[in-house]
């Protein structure tokens, strides 16, 4: 593949090998820099954070200083925040020895140091030099001493002012300041001034770097920030690549990758184009039909539970809300965590085998690196450095559960919901702002999942010996069209799902052997359980016995973009060996 910038076919054409953008459905726009909620320009994104990070000699100084410019105590998400004149502030706070978490990989407009003395210099610098990249930066200090140090690393010094207030507004200047040389940096390389910067042209910026033009970490990282997908980068494109993205060619290609492969999952396995119109006639028709269906099915015979099967996703509104929070309160009081995005793994202790939480999470925290290297073992390099550099791995425990959540890195989730914004207008259009769409599944079967790797289990062997309920709340043109747009060749589960959902009006109760008629619904029937099989026997091999033998359940969380997806299952072979 010809990846140099000076090419006929040029950076455009490198996207189109990749993938044809005149067939994607998506695109984004990036908010406008001059907006009128807004007077500076800051970076493309939607909420237009501004983002510090500060750095202190240790912990206590480092949180106090943050607490201080941002007015509260209360951390989210480990980062403190607040409202920034007429945008958001975020404080990433920075000390000598902190674990490594959420290093920057999106646009940070200032670097704040608080020093006392050249010692304290001293004692941060290696942590500031991780951070040089950030455009302005700015060390508190009342030490002529450290004059000296600011001319070498390009920083102003200030005086710590009596008023949090008054140190935004400084840093706020400074950042328009900044723009202002960011700006006469994209004239340079505008050779043609048409107001974007080509491919040709990519190749002075590429050079300006010290970097190879035809870097495919460096192209595609390129791609990464151009979010309205033309082919060029505009001013506001440019503003985020020069204050960050020329830093993290290493880590921006991660989401351009994952950009890529939900295009091609949207393209291949369901009719984005044609379910965004009929949902959009229905939303302008203001049709809000609603349905209630429930489906009861009980299968002969006397139920010995082996296999436990409880599954609930809910699309926006309240019901995702609730949802989300029922789950949280499992493990922790901590419910604002409801509107983040994080994917969990959930363990409940039996309080008859007690074993201390702190015990149990450190079974957990363990976990992870054997996930990891079983990854690594079967060369998916990729997936370990997406997880290495996009995701935090958080353990937490009480009496009664432990939890590991994955969270994305704050400073890239509006990176990673661009990439998903097909799903997410989903999601959107699947409930209204005060209702939610709801599916509910329980199912029990004497069927045992774990035996289906040595046993052929099917979907059809599973229903003849279960007792089986599904519910579902919604908005029934909406669903049916999610469902009909749904590939049933690609997913069979889609053509099962239809079966339950499209009748616009359903309760039906059932006794005896569920037997479909249909071809296509015999096939789904057919589904082999061997795949959840699996994966419960890699729980089993990985994860600490000790662990297995005091856990009730395993549940599996999905909270993101206004969707919560949870399953939970029990399989007695399993947690019993």
């Amino acid at each position: 593949m010809n990846l140099n910038l000076n090419s006929t076919k040029g950076y455009k054409n490198f996207e189109t090998q990749l993938t044809d953008r005149s067939n994607t459905s998506t695109g984004f726009t990036p908010s406008n820099s001059n907006s009128k909620s807004v007077d500076r320009i800051n970076t493309y994104l939607p909420n237009e954070l501004f983002k510090l990070v500060l750095i202190a000699p240790n912990k206590e100084i480092a949180e106090e200083e943050s607490s201080w410019l941002t007015g509260t105590t209360t951390q989210v998400r480990g980062n403190y925040m607040c409202n920034h004149i007429k945008s958001r502030m975020v404080v990433f706070h920075r000390w000598p020895g902190m674990p490594e978490k959420q290093i920057s990989t999106v646009a940070v407009e200032a670097l704040v140091m608080y020093v006392k003395n050249l010692d304290e210099w001293n004692l941060i610098k290696s942590e500031v030099d991780k951070f040089m990249s950030i455009p302005v930066k700015i060390i508190i200090t009342d030490n002529n001493d450290l004059i000296q140090v600011c001319k070498t690393i390009s920083a102003v010094i200030i005086r710590k002012p009596t008023e949090n207030k008054s140190l935004r507004v400084q840093i706020e200047l400074l950042d328009r300041e900044e723009f202002k040389k960011i700006k006469e940096k994209f004239n340079e390389f505008d050779v043609d001034n048409s107001g974007q910067i080509e491919s040709s042209e990519m190749t002075l910026v590429a050079e300006s770097l010290g970097i190879d033009h035809d870097n495919l970490d460096f192209i595609e990282s390129l791609y990464a920030l151009d979010l309205n997908e033309d082919g060029v980068i505009s001013l506001s494109e440019f503003i985020t690549w020069w204050k960050v993205g020329r830093q993290n060619t290493s880590s921006l290609p991660k989401i351009y990758h994952l950009n890529q492969y939900i295009k091609f999952i949207m393209n291949n396995w369901f009719d984005f184009s044609n379910f965004m119109n009929e949902t959009e006639n229905l939303i302008k028709s203001n049709d809000m039909s609603k349905t209630n269906q429930s489906i009861y099915f009980r299968s002969p015979g006397d139920y010995q539970l082996k296999t436990f099967i409880d599954a609930s996703i809910a699309f926006g509104g309240p019901k995702r809300k609730q949802e989300a929070e029922n789950f949280l309160k499992r493990f922790t009081v901590n419910t604002n965590s409801q509107n983040l995005n994080w994917v969990s793994i959930l363990f409940s202790l039996d309080k008859k085998n007690k074993i201390s939480g702190d015990k149990a999470k450190v079974y957990l925290e363990s976990f992870k690196d054997v996930c990891l290297k079983w990854a690594e073992d079967n060369g998916l390099d990729a997936f370990v450095n997406f997880i290495r550099n996009l995701l935090i791995f958080e353990t937490s425990s009480t009496d009664s559960a432990v939890v590991m959540a994955i969270r994305l890195k704050a400073d890239i989730e509006d990176l990673v919901k661009i990439a998903l914004s097909s799903i997410s207008q989903i999601v959107e259009r699947m409930s209204t702002t005060t209702e939610s769409s709801y599916i509910y599944l329980k199912a029990h079967s004497n069927e045992d999942i774990y035996d289906s790797i040595n046993t052929k289990k099917t979907l059809s062997d599973f229903f003849k010996t279960c007792e089986f309920k599904i519910k579902s709340f919604g908005f029934r043109k909406r669903l049916r069209s999610l469902f009909s747009n749904i590939s049933s060749e690609k997913v069979n589960v889609a053509g099962f799902m239809q079966f339950l959902f499209v009748p616009y009006s359903l309760d039906i109760n059932m006794t005896g052997d569920m037997d479909v008629t249909d071809p296509n619904y015999k096939e789904f029937m057919n589904f082999d359980l061997s795949i959840i099989g699996i994966f419960l026997d890699f729980l089993k091999q990985n994860i600490s016995k000790d662990l297995l033998k005091v856990s009730d359940d395993i549940d599996i969380a999905f909270n993101a973009f206004d969707l919560f997806m949870h399953i939970k299952f029990y399989s007695e072979k399993m947690f019993s060996s």
